[in-house]
């Protein structure tokens, strides 16, 4: 048991050289690690995810004496536009990899790292309705935050700091010192 526990979390961590692995309950650690591990595959990886894949802007010219007689030209990439697709490539194939077999039906059709990325999104996080949702449920578990009878102080303080987890996710921050606040108001009078 404890060894496919060790493998599960070292396939949901990843490394250096192999993508995370999508354990659905953990969407929100995914995502950020994922990002990361674009992030250092090229500071361009990323982009592909967030701006889509790139499109190049050459004009078409004859590539052989055929084409330029009225035959069907190509147009000719620059080695930028190779190494812009090169990398747009890169990123679908890296986050194709951090896809279980039991969720990979459905991202199979996506096309490009962007398309995953969104799909992936709105699968796990729900749409902007969704998301606003989730929000005022989180704000309302901290706003009434308190502790359970016969729960300790480090039992409290985790679920506290997973509330607020929540929160960073859905965009709601909270200093510090609000966060220590709002324990100290929650331990109640016993």
């Amino acid at each position: 048991m404890q060894m496919n526990y060790s493998l599960n979390v070292a396939n949901s961590i990843g490394g250096s050289n192999r993508a995370p692995i999508l354990i659905p309950t953990e969407y929100n650690g995914w995502a950020s690690r994922m990002r990361n591990y674009l992030k250092t595959k090229g500071k361009d990886i990323w982009r592909s995810v967030e701006e889509g894949p790139h499109l190049p802007m050459c004009t078409p010219r004859p590539n052989t004496a055929e084409e330029a007689l009225g035959g069907i030209s190509q147009p000719r990439l620059t080695p930028l536009d190779i190494e812009k697709m090169d990398n747009d490539q890169i990123a679908f194939t890296e986050i194709q990899c951090g896809i279980p077999p039991e969720l990979f039906d459905l991202i199979q059709n996506c096309t490009t790292a962007q398309q995953i990325w969104v799909l992936l999104q709105n699968v796990f996080l729900g749409t902007e309705e969704a998301k606003d949702q989730k929000l005022v449920s989180s704000v309302s578990d901290y706003t009434h935050f308190s502790t359970f009878a016969g729960e300790s102080l480090s039992q409290a303080f985790t679920r506290l700091s997973i509330i607020v987890t929540r929160l960073l996710s859905l965009g709601a921050e909270r200093t510090n010192q609000e966060i220590n606040l709002r324990f100290l108001e929650g331990l109640g009078k016993d």
